[in-house]
């Protein structure tokens, strides 16, 4: 849904913009119309609609420069240079052509009132739109790479921090594993060493027992096991992903993912990832997909985390369904295609929200909480890079499901 700004003092020309621009789809989105007739109402809506697409600028309001006096405050002190500026009106300013208008403002164009049909007003304005969609495919590429160059360096870091850990942790486990050998009164070496030192090897296990050391050590063993799991998938999450699509078995993929979640501070300890019910729905022989380990697995991960947020919000607003926070995967073959589905029982998602959800910057989260890039940035992975297709399902209250096919 585009969200086009007219300002205009003139009631009956914000009227007829109105029925020019009504029930219009270009470039297959509808329209949004804000109007306003003075530059204080429109520098409000500025403010509170940030996704403003289109503005259409009558010049001569308040005073004879309140229209170029609002461009400064939308370019300037809003530093909002995507939104693009129209400016439709039916005097000149200082006798300026309006070639120099649009150079010394950074306005889109400029139209003479008079000389207005509604052909040329519409062509005009699906330029303009046209050419903000492609200012915001741009942003999103351009911080696509930043977000790339960023995850290489954590990468790099994960895989350092990974490597370092490795070793210690390969020397305590094995120590562990040689304690319970050598006190293993099923080892006959073991009897040996303990009759040279004069000394019954059953007794020595029995206080062993009793103060409960093999249960420690047990505990020990299993904390290591558990460490060296983290490790590994920290080296493999961090490994390079420019090598080319490989077969991956995706039930492992997505247990993998699940298991990192779970290991995600902020999943852990801000959103309870730990309280939520997971529940594998996956089919039998389901055959592998050829793709970028790395890349599908970030995926996995933005979707759980949006689940485990979207969830966290509706346990304070009381509107989970079914109480306990859940989060279905399920993975099927469908003919020459595999059906990935994240599926969760949160507050769902209203049709407008829906419609925007893989649009980038866009998010309903509070300011400083997120980018606005997750969904966009899984969307891009999926379809540009994997050559799938992404959707989703949602109703507001009765949850959110996502819908990703990958080619076999």
């Amino acid at each position: 849904m585009w969200k086009i700004l007219v300002v205009d003092d003139d009631p009956s020309v914000l009227e007829l913009t109105e029925i020019m621009l009504k029930n219009l789809k270009l470039l297959d989105q509808g329209i949004e119309i804000l109007s306003t007739d003075t530059t204080e109402a429109a520098k409000q809506a500025m403010k509170d609609n940030t996704d403003i697409a289109l503005i259409i600028l009558d010049i001569v309001m308040e005073t004879t420069e309140s229209g170029f006096e609002f461009i400064d405050y939308v370019r300037n002190t809003l530093e909002n240079n995507t939104a693009r500026i129209i400016v439709r009106t039916g005097e000149s300013f200082k006798g300026w052509s309006p070639s120099k208008v649009a150079k010394h403002y950074g306005i889109h164009d400029y139209l003479e009132k008079m000389d207005l049909t509604k052909e040329r007003f519409v062509t005009v304005i699906t330029c303009a739109l046209r050419y903000y969609q492609h200012i915001l495919e741009r942003m999103r590429f351009e911080e696509m790479m930043v977000q790339t160059e960023k995850m290489k360096s954590v990468a790099g870091l994960a895989a350092g921090v990974a490597h370092e850990i490795n070793n210690p942790l390969n020397i305590t486990l094995q120590s562990i594993q040689n304690i319970l050998q050598r006190t293993s009164a099923e080892m006959p070496r073991n009897q040996e060493v303990a009759h040279e030192c004069h000394a019954e090897l059953d007794q020595i296990c029995a206080y062993l027992e009793k103060q409960k050391v093999f249960t420690l050590l047990g505990y020990a063993k299993e904390a290591t096991q558990r460490t060296a799991s983290i490790v590994a998938n920290m080296l493999q999450f961090s490994q390079h992903s420019d090598a080319e699509k490989e077969p991956v078995d995706l039930v492992e993929l997505v247990n993998r993912a699940i298991e990192l979640a779970g290991m995600d501070y902020n999943l852990k300890k801000q959103y309870h990832f730990c309280d939520i019910q997971i529940i594998r729905e996956f089919d039998d022989n389901v055959p592998q997909v050829r793709c970028i380990l790395t890349e599908i697995q970030q995926v996995l991960l933005n979707l759980l985390n949006n689940a485990a947020q979207a969830m966290y919000s509706a346990t304070d607003a009381n509107s989970l369904q079914n109480n306990t926070p859940q989060i279905i995967l399920r993975i099927q073959q469908e003919d020459e295609r595999v059906r990935l589905e994240v599926e969760d029982n949160g507050e769902g998602m209203d049709e407008i929200t829906c419609k925007r959800a893989f649009e980038p910057f866009f998010t309903t989260k509070q300011k400083g909480s997120g980018t606005g890039l997750g969904l966009s940035v899984s969307y891009f992975i999926i379809t540009a890079n994997h050559q799938g297709a992404m959707t989703l399902e949602s109703t507001p209250g009765q949850g959110t499901k996502f819908i990703i096919h990958l080619p076999l």
